[in-house]
Formats: C-alpha cells, sequence, structure tokens
C-alpha cells in the first residue's frame, strides 16, 4: 500500500491570493483561519479542485456576512489553543434586517475587517484529486479535531493519507505586520 502524505505550504495572508497566479488552478486541501496574537488559529478545512477560488469564496462570504462573525476583543483574550465553545461568536445566519443595518450605519465593519485582515490559509496540492482529496479532507479535519468548528465531513480516513509537516507549518506561522 502506498502512502499519500500531503505537503503543505507556508501560511499566507489572504492577500497573496490577488498577487499569485501560480496556485491559480490548484487542486488539493486547504485549511484557513486567523492570526491571533501571532498565532495561527485554524477554524476551517476543505477541499476544492481550485484552492484560490475556493479561498476567495469563504473571504466573499465573511464579506456578505454568511459566515459567523467574531468579536476582536473577545477572540483575542482567549488563551491558545480553543475549540469554538470556548469563546463568543456573533452567530448571523445573517437575515435581510442584519445586511439592511449594516449598508445603512456599518453595524458589522469593526468584525468583518477583524475577520478579513486576519484570514490566512495554507494548502497542500493534490495531484490525484479525484483519488486522494475526500480522504485527505477528512484526515485533516479528524486529526486536527475541527468537528465542532463547522467542518462536518470529518471522519476516518483511508490509512493511506499522512498529514505531512502542517504542524511544522503551523509553528512558522509569522503574520504580515499591517
Amino acid at each position: 500500500m502506498q502512502v499519500f502524505t500531503l505537503k503543505w505550504e507556508q501560511i499566507q495572508h489572504y492577500s497573496f491570493l490577488a498577487k499569485n497566479e501560480p496556485i491559480e488552478d490548484i487542486a488539493g486541501v486547504y485549511l484557513w483561519g486567523f492570526n491571533s496574537n501571532g498565532k495561527f488559529f485554524y477554524y476551517y478545512a476543505g477541499k476544492a479542485r481550485r484552492v484560490k477560488w475556493r479561498l476567495t469564496d469563504h473571504i466573499s462570504n465573511i464579506l456578505g456576512l454568511n459566515y459567523r462573525l467574531y468579536d476582536r476583543i473577545k477572540f483575542e483574550n482567549i488563551p491558545f489553543p480553543r475549540s469554538e465553545n470556548d469563546y463568543e461568536a456573533l452567530d448571523y445566519k445573517i437575515k435581510a434586517q442584519a445586511i439592511i443595518a449594516h449598508m445603512e450605519n456599518g453595524k458589522y465593519q469593526k468584525l468583518i475587517e477583524f475577520m478579513i485582515n486576519n484570514f490566512y490559509f495554507t494548502y497542500a496540492p493534490i495531484q490525484d484529486y479525484q483519488e486522494y482529496a475526500a480522504d485527505a479532507e477528512k484526515k485533516v479535519i479528524h486529526d486536527l479535531d475541527m468537528t465542532s468548528r463547522g467542518n462536518t465531513r470529518g471522519g476516518k480516513s483511508s490509512p493511506v493519507i499522512e498529514l505531512g509537516n502542517i504542524f511544522e507549518v503551523i509553528a512558522d506561522f509569522n503574520p504580515v505586520q499591517f
């Protein structure tokens, strides 16, 4: 049995997506999260045939008020590591009134700015997407214990998938200074 080991790229700020063409058509698994006190708090893992476009979609969902928004103060004052239950989230499955309030007075602007300015990601390319992507996604969600963070596709994966260098990549996180 041949083992497939994921090779994770360095964690990047979301602005990297606008500048970097080489990830344009990369298929693979990805992990995104936030800079919190200089540490990478991974929040969501997924798979995509086009990683760049899927990450851009996540950012659009934050901007469009479709995702849970976090208060910067509450988020940053929680010890690391944490799970979703460790902090208060402003849980908006945003309705029309919230969008109108935001459009009229910028009600959620600080929350959105915090999430976007602190949005970071890493990815591991997968050449044979059809064969390995679903199992790789399950492996990441399961082994990083992310099932409580909105990832519903976790579970046991095939033993041929190994996480590779993800823990080293997370440990080497170096956030962009604005």
